[in-house]
């Protein structure tokens, strides 16, 4: 189609291989529920496209069985100040050449034909995608500049939410990423199937090709993830005015429970020195909350050389407490511990309860970190720990110093009423390691 103020509405297109719907040279095009259904020859396959257009919307449309549902593109004419709004890509399907696209249904990626829900190329600029919904393999794959990525909800089989492919200048806000189907079992729901249950991988991932790209903002997104706030592949660079990640409210849910979670995770592998196995990272972080399941650390930057980060965040997290000496039992009272990040300080604060076995001798035990510490020396942290008896007289204190063997904090108290369970207050601090 080439066309001036054309109005697309209640269209279908099924099984056309490359491109569904193809907008050619338009200006100010609205197309409102279209469905796209089984566009999917493996190198092309979209369910619709633009190739330089301006001010075009996409609003309330459905794709099945693409490649990738809508893709903006373009060539010595760019495609400029389009919208994406309200559009569902729900994957699925075959690609051309006989590959199941996506995943398997037991998570693992098939072959090369992976799928995406939205996507740019190069000749694309001033691109907002917003309030749409994926469940794809990739969710959002961008390659244009100035994109703006908002209101948008990632779930079940989508591996990474965003990805950064080429291009500048990003903003990537308000999203949601969540499992498909989280806890759907027979107990909690009073009935049904047990059914299994996906969660996305990375909120943001930035690929080998990817050159700095001036500023990336990722800013109030909120749900679920396995793995990394952001991802870097081999050879990625990072954004080079300014990286920021600000009140955003993520919780790590882990499959495997001794997996780790990084809010920067540098898979960079690259021998190029332009492409810098350990960069250096212009990162703000401030107002973000993290929480996270599993027994793994939570890792603030992996394989990065950090500027000193500025800004704070806070999160829970449930410890484990080892006991080392003097104990029947200790364990986690109440609520999940809350720590606070600022910089590389972290503080934590909690309750426990201890079982002191005698009282001739203090109890010992470790207690594992939110955040990732490396310790040589035990004054690398500190704090306390209190029972108080609310007037009997029968207190108890302690003290927290670093566990250089187990990278923990190593916990002696002054054990008193054997035999009765205690509750007691922490509070420790120590410093991050990157």
């Amino acid at each position: 189609l080439y066309s001036s103020g054309a109005r697309i509405t209640d269209v279908t297109t099924e099984g056309f291989q490359a491109v569904g719907l193809s907008l050619v040279g338009c200006y100010d095009t609205k197309v409102t529920r279209h469905t796209g259904i089984d566009c999917n020859y493996f190198t092309t396959g979209y369910g619709a496209q633009t190739y330089g257009c301006t001010n075009t919307v996409f609003s309330n449309c459905y794709y099945r069985g693409c490649r990738r549902g809508i893709d903006i593109s373009g060539g010595e004419v760019i495609s400029l100040h389009n919208l994406i709004e309200n559009c569902a890509n729900d994957g699925g399907g075959y690609s051309s050449n006989g590959d199941q696209w996506g995943l398997t249904d037991s998570g693992s990626a098939i072959g090369a034909s992976p799928n995406y829900g939205f996507g740019s190329h190069g000749p694309s600029d001033h691109l907002t995608y917003r309030g749409n919904r994926m469940n794809t393999y990739f969710g959002i794959n961008t390659r244009g500049g100035n994109e703006v990525i908002e209101n948008n909800e990632f779930f079940d089989h989508v591996t990474d939410c965003v990805t950064l492919i080429y291009g500048a200048n990003r903003i990537i806000r308000n999203n949601t990423s969540l499992p498909g189907l989280t806890d759907k079992d027979t107990t909690r729901y009073n009935g049904g199937a047990n059914i299994n249950n996906y969660i996305p991988e990375n909120l943001v991932s930035i690929a080998d090709t990817f050159d700095g790209g001036d500023f990336v903002e990722i800013t109030g997104n909120s749900g679920n993830l396995n793995s990394s706030i952001v991802e870097f592949k081999s050879g990625a660079v990072v954004p080079t005015t300014g990286f920021v990640i600000k009140n955003n409210n993520i919780k790590f849910l882990l499959p495997t429970s001794a997996n780790d979670n990084y809010l920067l995770n540098n898979t960079n592998t690259s021998s190029d020195p332009a492409r810098n196995t350990t960069p250096t990272v212009p990162l703000c972080l401030s107002g973000n909350n993290f929480t996270r399941t599993g027994t793994g650390d939570l890792i603030l930057v992996q394989n990065f050389t950090p500027e000193p980060i500025t800004g704070s965040y806070k999160g829970n997290y449930t410890p484990v407490l080892t006991p080392v000496s003097n104990l029947n039992s200790s364990t986690v009272f109440g609520i999940p511990w809350t720590y606070i990040v600022s910089g590389d300080f972290v503080q934590v604060f909690g309750s426990f309860q201890l079982n002191h076995q005698t009282s001739t001798s203090d109890s010992r035990f470790t207690v594992s970190l939110p955040v990732n510490g490396t310790f040589s020396s035990s004054s690398q942290a500190g704090g306390t720990v209190s029972y108080n008896s609310i007037g009997s007289g029968s207190d108890s204190f302690g003290t927290i110093v670093a566990d250089t063997t187990n990278n923990e904090f190593l916990v002696t108290s002054q054990a008193i009423n054997p035999g009765v369970v205690l509750t007691y207050k922490f509070q420790g601090f120590y410093q991050a390691s990157y």
